[in-house]
């Protein structure tokens, strides 16, 4: 049978083209992980902010909240004193920690809808001293914007985990953002430097809002007084 020149590269790319239809895309433009080689820890650091870990109930706590943003957790999870977990790494002095209460082996963290987040990122350690992966899902909405995947050893110190959207703030034409985070692993793990940079465009609350429509409403009548008061003297 006679196939011709046409079909014989139509096939070949048609195959081509399914194969790149499966074949998951691991992010979308403008994200930067700690995985990728152009990430700079130190301009990370920088240009974000640390958000602290309170104490909490013994079962754990739901959120926390910083300046421009309040992080959700799917459940909740258990603060840890700094040096009570075992051997992180890093700078002096070991810092607080989150735990997966209950030996959960995933974290969920939602960011507050008001909230901007073009950077985010925190470090992660198995709680078994042993190699375990860890994985980091960067969402905005239901769109997996990037991925971060790290072998970490609980006997080795822990691993950063972060991403950028605008290249730490250098990227004025970005226009995505964060909103959810899910860090999943085949064991219980804690994570700890939580660092952020957003920005907050939240809704006043509705005594804000009654108070300004009040005065509002005072300094109508006010300034037709006045001006009534500006006519009679001419």
């Amino acid at each position: 049978m006679h196939v011709s020149k046409t079909l014989r590269m139509w096939v070949p790319l048609a195959l081509i083209a399914s194969a790149l239809a499966f074949y998951p895309t691991r992010v979308t433009a403008g994200f930067l992980g700690s995985d990728e080689v152009g990430f700079d820890p130190t301009t990370y650091v920088n240009a974000t902010t640390e958000m602290a870990i309170p104490y909490g109930p013994p079962a754990g706590i739901g959120s926390l909240t910083g300046p421009d943003l309040t992080i959700s957790f799917g459940s909740n999870v258990k603060p840890f004193k700094d040096e009570s977990w075992g051997n992180w790494s890093g700078a002096s002095p070991l810092p607080d920690v989150l735990w997966t209460t209950g030996f959960a082996n995933s974290m969920t963290m939602d960011f507050s809808p008001s909230s901007t987040v073009t950077t985010f990122g925190f470090e992660a350690e198995p709680a078994a001293w042993a190699l375990h992966d860890i994985t980091a899902e960067f969402y905005n909405g239901l769109t997996l914007l990037g991925t971060i995947l790290f072998s970490v050893d609980g006997d080795g110190g822990a691993q950063l985990f972060a991403a950028t959207l605008d290249d730490f703030g250098a990227d004025l034409g970005n226009v995505d953002k964060f909103t959810r985070v899910v860090v999943s692993s085949d064991a219980d793990f804690a994570i700890g430097r939580i660092r952020y940079a957003a920005t907050s465009s939240a809704v006043p609350e509705p005594g804000a809002i009654a108070m300004l429509l009040g005065a509002g409403a005072i300094g109508i009548p006010a300034l037709i007084i006045r001006r009534r008061r500006a006519n009679r003297q001419r």
